[in-house]
């Protein structure tokens, strides 16, 4: 008669497999935190390129906050006043005359010339120029003659109700005049601007103009 020898139960399943192992790296690429903050990173960084980029296609540089104060404190300060010259540059149909001009700025007369008391009347004047005062609103130019005929030595003037308004420089035109006065020794009123009726017939229509430049 043959024995049987029992067996043991076991407490583990034959067919029991063994539980993952869940690596680290996976675990923190897996993690809600990382992953949030690695997208955060990766869109400051794109972002910042993009800013770089822009700034270099328009050409613009970044500047520190104080020097941009300093820029906005002079951009907010008044401008500063320009100095604007006014130059005659010739005079036509009186030539062989010896002749003084008369410049009327904003009511401020000025002779020209200034340093001698006549000048030979020709299209080309000796180069003269004179500052005219600071002013934010248009200047207002009128001219007058005085002339000596070198020949005869007639005294005349010539005088015109025209007021040219400058506003825009540069600025080049000419100004025309009319004799209102002839004789050795005095004024006679011979202009049809004035009304007058006492000129030669050769005097009446007598013109001149002057030709200036205001910078």
């Amino acid at each position: 008669m043959t024995e049987t020898t029992a067996t043991p139960p076991s407490n583990t399943p034959a067919s029991a497999e063994p539980k993952p192992t869940t690596k680290l790296r996976e675990r923190v690429e897996n993690h809600p935190a990382v992953f949030f903050l690695g997208a955060l990173l990766v869109g400051f960084t794109a972002g910042l390129a993009t800013y770089q980029g822009a700034l270099r296609l328009i050409d613009y540089t970044a500047v520190p906050a104080s020097e941009y104060k300093r820029l906005q404190t002079i951009a907010a300060a008044p401008p500063q006043p320009t100095q604007r010259w006014l130059r005659l540059t010739g005079i036509e149909g009186l030539d062989g005359s010896n002749a003084r001009v008369v410049l009327r700025i904003n009511g401020r007369a000025i002779s020209y010339p200034s340093r001698t008391v006549w000048t030979q009347a020709r299209s080309n004047l000796p180069v003269e120029e004179f500052a005219l005062p600071f002013s934010t609103s248009p200047y207002e130019i009128s001219f007058e003659i005085l002339t000596v005929d070198s020949a005869s030595s007639a005294y005349r003037e010539y005088k015109s109700q025209e007021v040219v308004s400058v506003s825009q420089f540069p600025y080049s035109s000419t100004y025309r005049i009319f004799a209102i006065a002839a004789g050795p020794s005095g004024a006679t009123n011979c202009s049809p601007q004035f009304g007058s009726v006492k000129c030669p017939p050769a005097q009446v229509n007598q013109q001149v103009s002057v030709s200036f430049e205001v910078r």
